[in-house]
Protein backbone atom coordinates (compact mmCIF):
# COMPACT_ATOMS: atom_id res chain seq x y z
CA UNK A 1 0.00 0.00 0.00
CA UNK A 2 1.43 3.39 -1.01
CA UNK A 3 2.36 5.76 1.81
CA UNK A 4 0.65 9.14 1.33
CA UNK A 5 2.96 12.14 1.24
CA UNK A 6 3.31 14.15 4.44
CA UNK A 7 2.40 17.80 4.63
CA UNK A 8 5.19 20.34 4.17
CA UNK A 9 4.55 23.17 6.66
CA UNK A 10 8.03 24.65 6.11
CA UNK A 11 7.36 25.30 2.44
CA UNK A 12 3.86 26.58 3.12
CA UNK A 13 5.22 29.03 5.71
CA UNK A 14 8.01 30.29 3.43
CA UNK A 15 5.67 30.83 0.50
CA UNK A 16 3.38 32.70 2.87
CA UNK A 17 6.29 34.97 3.81
CA UNK A 18 6.81 35.89 0.16
CA UNK A 19 3.30 37.30 -0.09
CA UNK A 20 2.79 35.51 -3.41
CA UNK A 21 -0.20 33.44 -4.42
CA UNK A 22 0.34 29.84 -5.47
CA UNK A 23 0.12 30.76 -9.13
CA UNK A 24 2.54 33.66 -8.74
CA UNK A 25 5.05 31.51 -6.91
CA UNK A 26 4.81 28.85 -9.62
CA UNK A 27 5.67 31.58 -12.12
CA UNK A 28 8.76 32.53 -10.10
CA UNK A 29 9.91 28.89 -10.08
CA UNK A 30 9.39 28.70 -13.85
CA UNK A 31 11.47 31.86 -14.26
CA UNK A 32 14.39 30.42 -12.27
CA UNK A 33 14.16 27.20 -14.27
CA UNK A 34 14.24 29.11 -17.57
CA UNK A 35 17.42 30.94 -16.49
CA UNK A 36 18.99 27.52 -15.96
CA UNK A 37 17.99 26.06 -19.31
CA UNK A 38 14.69 24.37 -18.38
CA UNK A 39 11.25 25.19 -19.78
CA UNK A 40 8.79 24.35 -17.02
CA UNK A 41 5.12 25.21 -16.83
CA UNK A 42 4.15 24.81 -13.19
CA UNK A 43 0.87 26.33 -12.03
CA UNK A 44 -0.97 26.80 -8.74
CA UNK A 45 -1.91 23.10 -8.50
CA UNK A 46 1.77 22.10 -8.48
CA UNK A 47 2.49 24.46 -5.58
CA UNK A 48 -0.44 22.96 -3.67
CA UNK A 49 1.00 19.48 -4.22
CA UNK A 50 4.42 20.56 -2.94
CA UNK A 51 2.87 22.10 0.16
CA UNK A 52 0.93 18.86 0.70
CA UNK A 53 4.18 16.92 0.87
CA UNK A 54 4.95 15.90 -2.72
CA UNK A 55 8.71 16.27 -3.25
CA UNK A 56 9.59 17.29 -6.83
CA UNK A 57 12.58 15.86 -8.64
CA UNK A 58 15.94 17.54 -8.81
CA UNK A 59 16.75 20.17 -9.92
CA UNK A 60 13.23 21.54 -9.32
CA UNK A 61 13.87 21.47 -5.57
CA UNK A 62 16.80 23.82 -6.07
CA UNK A 63 14.71 26.07 -8.32
CA UNK A 64 12.07 26.34 -5.58
CA UNK A 65 14.74 27.18 -2.99
CA UNK A 66 16.27 29.79 -5.30
CA UNK A 67 12.87 31.41 -5.96
CA UNK A 68 12.28 31.62 -2.21
CA UNK A 69 15.77 33.01 -1.59
CA UNK A 70 15.32 35.78 -4.13
CA UNK A 71 11.91 36.78 -2.86
CA UNK A 72 12.86 36.70 0.82
CA UNK A 73 16.29 38.26 0.39
CA UNK A 74 18.08 35.56 2.37
CA UNK A 75 19.56 32.13 1.59
CA UNK A 76 16.98 29.34 1.65
CA UNK A 77 18.07 25.75 0.97
CA UNK A 78 15.95 22.89 -0.30
CA UNK A 79 16.27 21.39 3.17
CA UNK A 80 15.00 24.62 4.78
CA UNK A 81 11.95 24.34 2.51
CA UNK A 82 11.28 20.74 3.57
CA UNK A 83 12.19 19.41 0.12
CA UNK A 84 14.76 16.75 0.98
CA UNK A 85 13.57 13.39 -0.30
CA UNK A 86 13.44 11.37 2.90
CA UNK A 87 16.10 9.97 5.24
CA UNK A 88 19.18 8.14 4.10
CA UNK A 89 19.03 4.39 3.77
CA UNK A 90 20.67 2.59 6.73
CA UNK A 91 24.22 1.61 5.85
CA UNK A 92 24.31 3.98 2.89
CA UNK A 93 27.73 5.34 1.96
CA UNK A 94 27.97 8.77 3.70
CA UNK A 95 29.15 10.52 0.54
CA UNK A 96 26.07 9.47 -1.44
CA UNK A 97 23.86 12.12 0.17
CA UNK A 98 26.43 14.81 -0.56
CA UNK A 99 26.70 13.76 -4.19
CA UNK A 100 22.92 14.01 -4.59
CA UNK A 101 23.41 17.77 -4.61
CA UNK A 102 25.15 17.47 -7.97
CA UNK A 103 22.39 15.40 -9.56
CA UNK A 104 23.38 13.88 -12.89
CA UNK A 105 26.83 15.48 -12.80
CA UNK A 106 28.10 13.15 -10.09
CA UNK A 107 29.69 10.07 -11.67
CA UNK A 108 30.54 8.33 -8.40
CA UNK A 109 28.01 5.66 -7.42
CA UNK A 110 28.96 3.48 -4.43
CA UNK A 111 27.38 0.15 -5.36
CA UNK A 112 29.78 -2.33 -3.86
CA UNK A 113 33.49 -3.05 -3.50
CA UNK A 114 35.13 -1.95 -6.73
CA UNK A 115 31.96 -2.39 -8.81
CA UNK A 116 30.31 0.18 -11.06
CA UNK A 117 26.61 0.94 -10.89
CA UNK A 118 24.33 -1.51 -12.63
CA UNK A 119 23.85 -0.92 -16.33
CA UNK A 120 27.03 1.13 -16.76
CA UNK A 121 30.28 0.52 -18.52
CA UNK A 122 32.74 0.10 -15.70
CA UNK A 123 35.73 0.36 -18.02
CA UNK A 124 34.51 3.68 -19.40
CA UNK A 125 33.30 5.22 -16.14
CA UNK A 126 35.18 3.76 -13.16
CA UNK A 127 33.28 4.30 -9.92
CA UNK A 128 35.48 2.61 -7.33
CA UNK A 129 34.46 2.24 -3.76
CA UNK A 130 37.13 3.98 -1.70
CA UNK A 131 39.31 2.03 0.65
CA UNK A 132 42.27 2.61 2.94
CA UNK A 133 42.92 5.41 5.38
CA UNK A 134 43.02 9.05 4.32
CA UNK A 135 45.93 11.12 5.58
CA UNK A 136 48.25 14.01 4.82
CA UNK A 137 49.05 12.94 1.27
CA UNK A 138 45.41 12.98 0.18
CA UNK A 139 44.81 16.33 1.85
CA UNK A 140 47.87 17.81 0.19
CA UNK A 141 46.69 16.61 -3.21
CA UNK A 142 43.30 18.33 -2.75
CA UNK A 143 44.92 21.58 -1.66
CA UNK A 144 47.53 21.57 -4.42
CA UNK A 145 45.06 20.74 -7.16
CA UNK A 146 42.69 23.48 -6.00
CA UNK A 147 45.51 26.01 -6.14
CA UNK A 148 46.71 24.77 -9.53
CA UNK A 149 43.26 24.86 -11.13
CA UNK A 150 42.51 28.28 -9.67
CA UNK A 151 45.74 29.63 -11.16
CA UNK A 152 44.90 27.99 -14.48
CA UNK A 153 41.47 29.63 -14.43
CA UNK A 154 42.97 33.07 -13.82
CA UNK A 155 45.48 32.57 -16.60
CA UNK A 156 43.38 31.01 -19.35
CA UNK A 157 39.74 30.84 -18.23
CA UNK A 158 37.62 28.06 -16.84
CA UNK A 159 37.07 25.88 -19.89
CA UNK A 160 40.12 23.64 -19.55
CA UNK A 161 40.06 23.47 -15.75
CA UNK A 162 36.42 22.50 -15.38
CA UNK A 163 36.53 18.86 -16.49
CA UNK A 164 39.60 18.15 -14.36
CA UNK A 165 38.04 19.69 -11.27
CA UNK A 166 34.65 18.01 -11.55
CA UNK A 167 36.18 14.63 -12.35
CA UNK A 168 38.66 14.72 -9.48
CA UNK A 169 36.13 16.03 -6.96
CA UNK A 170 33.41 13.48 -7.67
CA UNK A 171 35.52 10.38 -8.32
CA UNK A 172 38.45 10.93 -5.95
CA UNK A 173 38.07 13.66 -3.32
CA UNK A 174 34.46 13.18 -2.21
CA UNK A 175 34.75 9.38 -2.00
CA UNK A 176 37.67 9.91 0.39
CA UNK A 177 35.08 11.17 2.88
CA UNK A 178 33.96 7.53 3.20
CA UNK A 179 37.44 6.35 4.17
CA UNK A 180 38.71 5.90 7.71
CA UNK A 181 40.52 8.97 9.08
CA UNK A 182 41.16 10.79 12.32
CA UNK A 183 38.58 13.43 13.35
CA UNK A 184 41.07 16.22 12.64
CA UNK A 185 41.93 14.81 9.21
CA UNK A 186 38.27 14.37 8.31
CA UNK A 187 37.49 17.97 9.21
CA UNK A 188 40.40 19.21 7.09
CA UNK A 189 39.29 16.98 4.23
CA UNK A 190 35.76 18.39 4.44
CA UNK A 191 37.16 21.91 4.16
CA UNK A 192 39.46 20.91 1.29
CA UNK A 193 36.50 19.38 -0.57
CA UNK A 194 34.46 22.51 0.16
CA UNK A 195 37.19 24.58 -1.50
CA UNK A 196 37.14 22.31 -4.55
CA UNK A 197 33.36 22.64 -4.76
CA UNK A 198 33.51 26.43 -4.34
CA UNK A 199 36.01 26.62 -7.18
CA UNK A 200 33.72 24.40 -9.24
CA UNK A 201 30.89 26.88 -8.69
CA UNK A 202 33.07 29.75 -9.85
CA UNK A 203 34.23 27.86 -12.94
CA UNK A 204 30.64 27.12 -13.91
CA UNK A 205 29.73 30.80 -13.46
CA UNK A 206 32.58 31.73 -15.77
CA UNK A 207 31.15 29.32 -18.33
CA UNK A 208 27.68 30.86 -18.00
CA UNK A 209 26.19 27.64 -16.59
CA UNK A 210 24.45 29.11 -13.57
CA UNK A 211 22.32 26.13 -12.60
CA UNK A 212 25.36 23.89 -12.28
CA UNK A 213 27.20 26.66 -10.45
CA UNK A 214 24.50 26.85 -7.80
CA UNK A 215 24.62 23.09 -7.26
CA UNK A 216 28.37 23.24 -6.71
CA UNK A 217 28.03 26.21 -4.39
CA UNK A 218 25.35 24.31 -2.45
CA UNK A 219 27.76 21.40 -2.14
CA UNK A 220 30.49 23.74 -0.90
CA UNK A 221 28.13 25.17 1.73
CA UNK A 222 27.13 21.70 2.88
CA UNK A 223 30.75 20.60 3.25
CA UNK A 224 31.81 23.85 4.95
CA UNK A 225 29.00 23.50 7.48
CA UNK A 226 29.89 19.88 8.21
CA UNK A 227 33.53 20.86 8.52
CA UNK A 228 32.59 23.74 10.86
CA UNK A 229 34.50 26.27 8.76
CA UNK A 230 32.87 29.75 8.83
CA UNK A 231 35.49 31.38 6.54
CA UNK A 232 34.69 28.99 3.71
CA UNK A 233 30.97 29.48 4.29
CA UNK A 234 31.42 33.26 4.11
CA UNK A 235 33.45 32.92 0.92
CA UNK A 236 30.73 30.81 -0.72
CA UNK A 237 27.95 33.17 0.38
CA UNK A 238 29.89 36.05 -1.14
CA UNK A 239 30.32 34.08 -4.38
CA UNK A 240 26.58 33.41 -4.48
CA UNK A 241 25.97 37.13 -3.98
CA UNK A 242 28.28 37.93 -6.90
CA UNK A 243 26.39 35.45 -9.08
CA UNK A 244 23.00 36.86 -8.06
CA UNK A 245 24.20 40.39 -8.81
CA UNK A 246 25.41 39.41 -12.27
CA UNK A 247 22.04 37.82 -12.99
CA UNK A 248 20.27 41.04 -11.97
CA UNK A 249 18.77 39.70 -8.72
CA UNK A 250 19.93 42.66 -6.64
CA UNK A 251 17.74 42.07 -3.59
CA UNK A 252 18.91 38.47 -3.33
CA UNK A 253 22.52 39.58 -3.84
CA UNK A 254 22.16 41.97 -0.91
CA UNK A 255 20.70 39.30 1.37
CA UNK A 256 23.53 36.92 0.56
CA UNK A 257 26.20 39.60 1.05
CA UNK A 258 24.74 40.51 4.44
CA UNK A 259 24.70 36.85 5.45
CA UNK A 260 28.34 36.54 4.36
CA UNK A 261 29.15 39.57 6.51
CA UNK A 262 27.44 37.97 9.48
CA UNK A 263 29.49 34.79 9.09
CA UNK A 264 32.87 36.32 8.21
CA UNK A 265 35.34 36.81 11.05
CA UNK A 266 36.43 40.48 11.32
CA UNK A 267 39.91 39.26 12.24
CA UNK A 268 40.33 37.73 8.77
CA UNK A 269 40.99 41.03 7.08
CA UNK A 270 41.29 39.92 3.45
CA UNK A 271 38.08 37.89 3.57
CA UNK A 272 36.35 40.75 5.36
CA UNK A 273 37.47 43.17 2.64
CA UNK A 274 36.08 40.95 -0.10
CA UNK A 275 32.73 40.62 1.67
CA UNK A 276 32.44 44.36 2.39
CA UNK A 277 33.32 45.18 -1.22
CA UNK A 278 30.55 42.93 -2.50
CA UNK A 279 28.15 44.29 0.10
CA UNK A 280 28.92 47.82 -1.11
CA UNK A 281 28.07 46.86 -4.67
CA UNK A 282 24.83 45.14 -3.66
CA UNK A 283 23.82 48.14 -1.54
CA UNK A 284 24.50 50.52 -4.44
CA UNK A 285 22.40 48.35 -6.75
CA UNK A 286 19.54 48.47 -4.24
CA UNK A 287 19.53 52.26 -3.99
CA UNK A 288 21.38 52.64 -0.68
CA UNK A 289 24.25 55.01 -1.58
CA UNK A 290 25.28 56.03 1.94
CA UNK A 291 25.45 52.45 3.18
CA UNK A 292 27.32 51.48 0.00
CA UNK A 293 29.99 54.12 0.62
CA UNK A 294 30.35 53.05 4.25
CA UNK A 295 30.84 49.41 3.23
CA UNK A 296 33.36 50.47 0.60
CA UNK A 297 35.38 52.31 3.26
CA UNK A 298 35.19 49.21 5.47
CA UNK A 299 36.57 47.16 2.57
CA UNK A 300 39.43 49.61 2.09
CA UNK A 301 40.33 49.58 5.78
CA UNK A 302 40.15 45.80 5.98
CA UNK A 303 42.39 45.37 2.95
CA UNK A 304 44.94 47.75 4.49
CA UNK A 305 45.04 45.46 7.54
CA UNK A 306 45.53 42.30 5.49
CA UNK A 307 48.90 40.60 5.33
CA UNK A 308 50.54 37.57 3.82
CA UNK A 309 50.27 36.21 0.28
CA UNK A 310 47.01 36.38 -1.63
CA UNK A 311 45.45 32.88 -1.59
CA UNK A 312 44.80 31.29 -4.99
CA UNK A 313 41.15 30.64 -4.09
CA UNK A 314 39.04 33.60 -3.04
CA UNK A 315 41.98 35.92 -3.47
CA UNK A 316 41.18 39.61 -3.02
CA UNK A 317 43.70 42.39 -3.53
CA UNK A 318 44.01 46.06 -4.45
CA UNK A 319 43.01 45.47 -8.08
CA UNK A 320 39.91 43.55 -6.96
CA UNK A 321 38.88 46.41 -4.70
CA UNK A 322 39.55 49.02 -7.41
CA UNK A 323 37.26 47.15 -9.80
CA UNK A 324 34.47 46.87 -7.23
CA UNK A 325 34.86 50.53 -6.31
CA UNK A 326 34.51 51.38 -10.01
CA UNK A 327 31.28 49.40 -10.21
CA UNK A 328 29.92 51.08 -7.08
CA UNK A 329 30.76 54.53 -8.44
CA UNK A 330 29.11 53.73 -11.75
CA UNK A 331 25.99 52.59 -9.90
CA UNK A 332 25.99 55.88 -7.98
CA UNK A 333 26.34 57.98 -11.14
CA UNK A 334 30.06 58.81 -10.95
CA UNK A 335 31.23 57.49 -14.33
CA UNK A 336 34.40 59.60 -14.28
CA UNK A 337 35.43 58.15 -10.93
CA UNK A 338 34.53 54.68 -12.16
CA UNK A 339 36.83 55.07 -15.17
CA UNK A 340 39.71 56.22 -12.96
CA UNK A 341 39.26 53.17 -10.77
CA UNK A 342 39.14 50.87 -13.79
CA UNK A 343 42.44 52.35 -14.97
CA UNK A 344 43.86 51.67 -11.50
CA UNK A 345 42.52 48.11 -11.58
CA UNK A 346 44.28 47.53 -14.90
CA UNK A 347 47.59 48.84 -13.53
CA UNK A 348 47.41 46.83 -10.30
CA UNK A 349 46.12 43.55 -11.71
CA UNK A 350 48.74 40.76 -11.40
CA UNK A 351 50.16 39.68 -14.76
CA UNK A 352 48.97 36.11 -14.35
CA UNK A 353 45.30 37.15 -14.03
CA UNK A 354 44.74 37.50 -17.76
CA UNK A 355 41.03 36.71 -17.76
CA UNK A 356 40.26 39.32 -15.10
CA UNK A 357 42.45 41.86 -16.89
CA UNK A 358 40.55 41.27 -20.11
CA UNK A 359 37.20 41.76 -18.38
CA UNK A 360 38.34 45.00 -16.73
CA UNK A 361 39.51 46.36 -20.09
CA UNK A 362 36.22 45.39 -21.70
CA UNK A 363 34.31 47.18 -18.96
CA UNK A 364 36.48 50.28 -19.44
CA UNK A 365 35.58 50.20 -23.13
CA UNK A 366 31.87 50.08 -22.30
CA UNK A 367 32.01 53.00 -19.87
CA UNK A 368 34.21 55.14 -22.12
CA UNK A 369 31.77 54.70 -24.96
CA UNK A 370 28.85 55.51 -22.65
CA UNK A 371 30.33 58.98 -22.03
CA UNK A 372 31.16 59.57 -25.69
CA UNK A 373 34.89 58.79 -25.59
CA UNK A 374 34.98 56.57 -28.65
CA UNK A 375 38.75 56.61 -29.17
CA UNK A 376 39.40 55.76 -25.51
CA UNK A 377 36.82 52.99 -25.72
CA UNK A 378 38.48 51.55 -28.80
CA UNK A 379 41.89 51.71 -27.12
CA UNK A 380 40.60 49.67 -24.18
CA UNK A 381 38.83 47.20 -26.44
CA UNK A 382 41.95 46.81 -28.58
CA UNK A 383 43.88 45.67 -25.51
CA UNK A 384 40.94 43.44 -24.59
CA UNK A 385 41.15 41.72 -27.98
CA UNK A 386 44.89 41.19 -27.49
CA UNK A 387 44.13 39.20 -24.33
CA UNK A 388 41.01 37.44 -25.58
CA UNK A 389 42.94 34.96 -27.70
CA UNK A 390 43.46 31.76 -25.72
CA UNK A 391 40.94 32.56 -22.99
CA UNK A 392 38.28 29.87 -22.58
CA UNK A 393 35.66 31.95 -20.79
CA UNK A 394 31.98 32.55 -21.47
CA UNK A 395 32.23 35.87 -19.64
CA UNK A 396 34.99 37.00 -21.99
CA UNK A 397 32.95 35.94 -25.01
CA UNK A 398 29.93 37.80 -23.66
CA UNK A 399 32.08 40.91 -23.23
CA UNK A 400 33.20 40.44 -26.83
CA UNK A 401 29.60 40.31 -28.03
CA UNK A 402 28.81 43.48 -26.09
CA UNK A 403 31.80 45.19 -27.71
CA UNK A 404 30.72 44.29 -31.22
CA UNK A 405 27.13 45.39 -30.61
CA UNK A 406 28.27 48.68 -29.08
CA UNK A 407 30.65 49.46 -31.95
CA UNK A 408 28.24 48.52 -34.73
CA UNK A 409 26.72 52.04 -34.98
CA UNK A 410 30.27 53.44 -35.27
CA UNK A 411 31.49 51.01 -37.93
CA UNK A 412 32.48 53.87 -40.25
CA UNK A 413 34.81 55.36 -37.65
CA UNK A 414 38.39 54.33 -38.45
CA UNK A 415 39.41 52.83 -35.10
CA UNK A 416 36.02 51.15 -34.58
CA UNK A 417 36.07 49.73 -38.10
CA UNK A 418 39.54 48.34 -37.47
CA UNK A 419 38.38 46.53 -34.32
CA UNK A 420 35.26 45.12 -35.97
CA UNK A 421 37.22 43.73 -38.90
CA UNK A 422 40.18 42.57 -36.85
CA UNK A 423 38.56 39.52 -35.26
CA UNK A 424 36.10 38.35 -37.89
Amino acid sequence: MAVPPRSNPQLRRLIGETGLSGGQFAGEVNKVAFENGFRLHYQRASVSQWCSGTVPRRPVREFIAEALSRRLGRPVSASDAGLEAGPATPGQDPVTDVLRLLGDEAPYRPTGPGRPAAGTDGARRPWPRPGGKVGKAELALCVELTAHLSRSDHLSGSRDALATLTGFTTTVALPWLSCPSSPATRRRLLVACAHLAALGGFLYVDQGRHGQAQRWYALAMRLAEEGADPPTKAMVLRSLSVQAYRLGHFGHALGLAREAGRVADPAQARLRASVEGQLALALAANGEPLAARLSLREAERALERSSGPVPPLGGYHAASLAFQRAEVRQRLGDTGGALRDLELAVRLRPREELRSQALVLARAGELNLAVGRLDAACASWSRFLDLRRGLGSHRVEEAHRIMRAALAPHRNHGFAHQLLTRDR
